[in-house]
């Protein structure tokens, strides 16, 4: 789309903002925040002798109206007029137009312009464009100095951003605000993961404490403490920070990935902690696939390796992992030839990469500069939010691939490869390849537990259920049985064992939940079927009835513990006990069939 001469934006600003300024301060109360020009909108709409525009200030969550009146002759007619009509030429629209809104964002230095016109039926019809200061050098001076960042160090560490489109002033916000959180986790994680700390808090307190005391930590650890790390790193290379910093920062990730491990350790009682029951477990370990891109890509592969020898990490159920320990040659303590497909799910990220890996040498060079090509656009299919392809950079490396009609391909880090080529970070041999994506075998009608359940021997009567029976019905077919002391520590229980599947009330992804209810029938000793449903429905409540249906084919029904909560507490059992349990309550809580959701 060739760009409409921006001045006129330029003009309706300082007219606009000038006559909002001359307002009385009562009336447009705006010194209160201190920064009228964060982001604002202005609706502008004709009238027989004036227009009108309607202000939209946002700060947070806060909106703030005002409207007021501009005479015709004040000059915003011509240049409203003159500005549109450009516009819509440029759409292809030579209606008369009634309105034209124009949002700015100070902090992300972007000019949005809406505008809205009849059709020939008479209803609206509405085009936009974006305008940012890096894609129209002309109007970044003008409109810096309207919003006062008209800084020369400002315009420097603009001019120095690995991303030009994006703004410098909203990156450094973002890496404040970052670092800030990170600061206040890491206070505490870190102590706890320190063994003398933990001595001296044991000496103070006693081992029970110390033990709710680092399990605390262990959970703030994998709610999103390893996943700043990766996005502070993203964020300080888009500012354009130089190599040794960005060092700095991997080794920092580095040691605070370890702090996590080694809490995750103490917890499970064991150093292979990682399991595909445990979701936030599991997306804490993911992250360590881009510090393993970025450690080898930097030079440092001795990070990548020590990371890869984990025990949690090499018996770890995750291709990615698998592929990227043979490139380092660090051997698995895992089969990796066995089929590990249904257990924990590869994000589109992996299978992508791992398609390229996997390829043959004579294809590997056009699947690479394709996938780079393809990347953005493959991950926003998916609403994955990346910024940088870490992973075609060390797919260049791995195989010393050209990447020179690539480099210049939004998001591709070219001097990343640059970087390991200068420090020597050999390549593989020519004719390696790497493990690729799983192939599904087909999969049976029926998935046959290695030991089958049997139904409860016997009931009681009454609309109670015995908290001992319910612990029975949640106990694994071949563990220990559920301690049963009160139904929050026998969920909590059965969650962390697997025979209670917690399901988001927000959202459902069809293959993982399918997956998950086949995990959870195997650990419990129950048959689920081969094949999961095509069709599911979007709705949580909808989808978990199409769930049981599909369960009730092989002998199975889903229970749900109706407890007060977002989330749906969902356990198959056999369909006899479903009978036998269904509607009646267990220590004050409803056991309910999954047609009854709601």
């Amino acid at each position: 789309m060739t760009s409409v001469a921006p001045h006129p934006i330029i003009d309706l600003v300082d007219v606009v903002c000038s006559r909002i300024e001359g307002l009385a301060p009562e009336a447009k109360d705006y010194e209160a925040e201190g920064d009228p020009w964060g982001v604002c909108a202005f609706l502008i709409e004709p009238s027989a002798d004036a227009y009108h525009v309607t202000v939209a200030k946002l700060i947070g969550r806060e909106l703030r109206t005002d409207e007021i009146g501009i005479p015709a002759e004040a000059k915003i007619g011509a240049l409203a007029t003159e500005f549109v009509t450009a516009f819509a030429e440029e759409q292809g629209d030579l209606e008369p137009t009634q309105a034209i809104q124009i949002e700015f964002e100070r902090d992300r230095r972007r000019v949005i312009v809406r505008y809205r016109s009849p059709n020939r039926w008479g209803s609206p019809r509405s085009g936009w464009a974006a305008y940012t200061m890096a894609e129209h050098p002309e109007i970044a001076g003008p409109l810096d100095e309207r919003w006062n960042i008209a800084s020369e160090e400002e315009r420097q560490a603009q001019q120095m951003m690995r991303d030009q489109t994006d703004s410098y002033a909203s990156l450094r916000e973002q890496i404040e605000d970052s670092q800030m959180f990170l600061d206040e986790v890491r206070a505490r994680v870190v102590p706890a993961s320190d063994q003398a700390e933990v001595e001296r808090y044991r000496h103070q307190n006693g081992d029970e404490a110390v033990t709710e005391w680092i399990d605390h930590a262990a959970f703030i650890a994998e709610g999103g403490f390893l996943e700043l790390h990766a996005r502070l790193f993203e964020l300080q290379y888009t500012r354009g920070d130089d190599l040794p910093t960005l060092v700095r920062r991997l080794e920092e990730w580095h040691r605070d990935t370890m702090r996590a491990f080694r809490l995750f350790e103490h917890r499970a009682g064991t150093t292979e902690f990682a399991t595909p029951t445990h979701h936030r477990e599991y997306f804490a370990i993911k992250t360590c696939v881009d510090l393993i891109f970025v450690a080898t890509v930097l030079g440092r592969a001795d990070i990548a390796r020590e990371i890869l020898d984990h025990p949690a990490i090499s018996h770890l159920p995750y291709r990615q992992f698998d592929s990227l320990a043979v490139a380092h040659g660090v051997p698995q303590d895992s089969d990796l030839h066995a089929d590990r497909s249904n257990v924990w799910h590869e994000d589109p990220r992996s299978r992508l990469w791992l398609k390229v890996a996997a390829s043959t040498p004579g294809r590997r060079q056009a699947a690479f500069t394709k996938f780079v090509r393809s990347w953005r656009e493959e991950l926003a299919k998916k609403r994955w939010r990346q910024t940088w392809n870490w992973e075609g950079a060390m797919l260049a490396v791995l195989f010393d691939l050209d990447d020179s009609e690539v480099r210049d391909t939004a998001g591709y880090p070219a001097d990343l490869v640059d970087c390991a080529r200068s420090q020597g970070v050999p390549a593989l041999a020519p004719g390696v390849r790497l493990p690729g994506p799983w192939k599904k075998p087909t999969p049976p009608k029926v998935l046959e537990p290695a030991r089958t359940r049997d139904p409860l021997t016997s009931h009681t009567e009454g609309d109670e259920l015995p908290l001992a029976d319910f612990a029975t019905l949640l106990t694994p077919v071949d563990g220990d049985p559920v301690p049963a002391t009160d139904l929050d520590a026998l969920l909590d229980a059965a969650v962390e064992t697997g025979t209670i599947h917690l399901v988001d009330s927000s959202a459902i992804d069809r293959t993982e939940l399918g997956e998950m209810l086949q995990l959870t029938c195997r650990i419990a000793g129950l048959p689920s079927p081969g094949r999961i449903p095509a069709q599911i429905p979007k709705s949580t409540p909808k989808a978990l009835t199409k769930f049981d249906t599909w369960l009730e084919s092989v002998g199975v029904r889903l229970l749900q513990v109706d407890v007060d909560s977002g989330d749906h507490f969902i356990a198959p059992v056999l369909a006899a006990d479903h009978a036998a349990i269904a509607g009646r309550t267990c220590a004050g809580v409803r056991l309910i069939s999954a047609d009854q959701i709601r």
